[in-house]
Formats: C-alpha cells, sequence, structure tokens
C-alpha cells in the first residue's frame, strides 16, 4: 500500500512522529507520537491546507511503502464520539488514536473530517514494524498559490 505524507523538510525522512508529539491533531493527545498520512496527494493537500494561512515553502512530499500484509485497524465512524469533526479537537476523539497507539496495531484507517466519504491513515511510531515502512520517493512540493490568495 502506497501512502502519502507533507512534511516540513526537516522531517521528511522521520518517522518517528515527532510532530505530532509536540503538536496533537484530532487523533493523537499531547506526548503521543502519530504520523497522519492518507490514500493519495490531493487528500494529503486538503488535509494540510485547512491548518495553513500562507503557501509555505519547505514541505516535502512522502510516499510510505507498506506492506500489504499489514492488518488495517478501522475506526468506525458510527462509534466515534458525536462531535468527532468538530473543528476544535476533543479529549474523546483523541482518545481513539491514543488508544490506537496503545495497542498492538501498525495502522489505523479513519474517516477525514474535512471530506466526508475519504479517508485518512495513521501509522504507530511506537509498533516495532514501523521499520517495514519503506520510505519511497521524498520530494519538494509546491502548493499552488491561489490556495491562498483570496482577493
Amino acid at each position: 500500500m502506497l501512502l502519502y505524507r507533507l512534511s516540513r523538510k526537516a522531517h521528511a525522512r522521520k518517522l518517528d512522529g515527532g510532530g505530532a508529539k509536540l503538536y496533537p491533531g484530532r487523533w493523537n493527545s499531547l506526548d503521543v507520537p502519530m504520523i497522519y498520512c492518507a490514500g493519495n496527494i490531493a487528500q494529503c493537500v486538503v488535509e494540510m491546507l485547512v491548518h495553513l494561512d500562507d503557501a509555505p515553502d519547505d514541505y516535502c512530499l512522502v510516499e510510505l511503502n507498506v506492506s500489504d500484509a499489514v492488518q488495517i485497524v478501522e475506526a468506525n465512524p458510527k462509534q466515534l464520539p458525536k462531535q468527532w469533526k468538530d473543528v476544535r479537537y476533543n479529549a474523546p476523539t483523541r482518545s481513539v488514536g491514543d488508544a490506537f497507539i496503545a495497542s498492538d496495531h501498525l495502522l489505523m484507517r479513519v474517516p477525514s473530517a474535512v471530506v466526508t466519504g475519504e479517508f485518512n491513515y495513521l501509522l504507530n511510531p511506537t509498533h516495532s514494524g514501523i521499520k517495514r515502512v519503506k520510505l519511497g520517493k521524498v520530494k519538494l512540493f509546491t502548493f499552488d498559490l491561489r490556495f491562498f490568495d483570496k482577493k
């Protein structure tokens, strides 16, 4: 399975979940490492755009190769907390991701809060199987400036 992530250049080749550990997101609490990915480049871009005000010039698109033999745990949207899609992240949603990191699983598929019907993937950097996730191409990524020019 080929997954993608957008990352600052300085962290593009790291699979330690350090960014999420310092800056918690929808699926992880502070001090819980996690690697956020998507199944295609467009989904990566959309997920990143909701967090940006200006076009950064130091991002890379990272390809990650995950063995098809890896079991994918799925977050069932019907079992998620009622307000899981809130712009404000909430503890119940983060607890779902935190529990995944504490589990014996490498990969989890979660629904996108940004694009209904799409999914994102969470990688557990503390899982021993992370060594089998192979970095593919890492290349500079340029955001289309029209996303940021609202004049």
